[in-house]
């Protein structure tokens, strides 16, 4: 069974649901051993970093249907997001699904795919607090919000911070 796939690059929005609630985690801008160069490169905004597309697909959506989204989209990860309230759930990526190579992809759901919880951060956060971030164990993507429950501004990825180091 092919559905279309449902994913967008719409904002997830939602009310706190109480399956979605406890599924995104917040990390603080400061750590004890997070050392600094003191180059001044890293002060720079998330906001001025991040990409303001937030590629989601809903947890009942099939792996095949993530699969097709990821390479029509061009993306390393999509976010999970409920489907009754539209709350991020987790991110399924690439590297994620190699897990399920020999699986049958078209009765797997995205649900059960998770591979990491997301994470947000500030879009008035330094990117230094997102290379701290990014540094966590299982965090590849954070989604950029004011605040825990808010809809995503956008969203920010090694990569992101990466291009910043090599611009200066």
């Amino acid at each position: 069974m092919n559905r279309a796939p449902r994913w967008s690059t719409l904002p997830v929005r939602g009310n706190s649901g109480e399956s979605e609630r406890n599924a995104v985690t917040t990390l603080t801008d400061t750590h004890p051993n997070f050392q600094t160069t003191g180059s001044g490169h890293l002060d720079v905004s998330v906001r001025e970093i991040m990409n303001p597309a937030v590629v989601t697909i809903s947890e009942d959506a099939s792996l095949f249907q993530v699969n097709r989204a990821l390479a029509s989209r061009g993306v390393q990860a999509l976010l999970v997001v409920g489907q009754t309230e539209g709350r991020p759930l987790g991110w399924i990526t690439a590297r994620g699904l190699l897990a399920w190579c020999e699986a049958d992809i078209s009765i797997i759901s995205a649900r059960e795919a998770i591979t990491e919880r997301a994470t947000t951060i500030e879009p008035g956060a330094s990117a230094r607090a997102a290379v701290l971030a990014l540094s966590q164990p299982n965090v590849t993507h954070l989604l950029v919000c004011r605040r825990p429950g808010d809809t995503p501004e956008g969203v920010v990825s090694a990569i992101d911070v990466v291009k910043l180091s090599g611009g200066r």
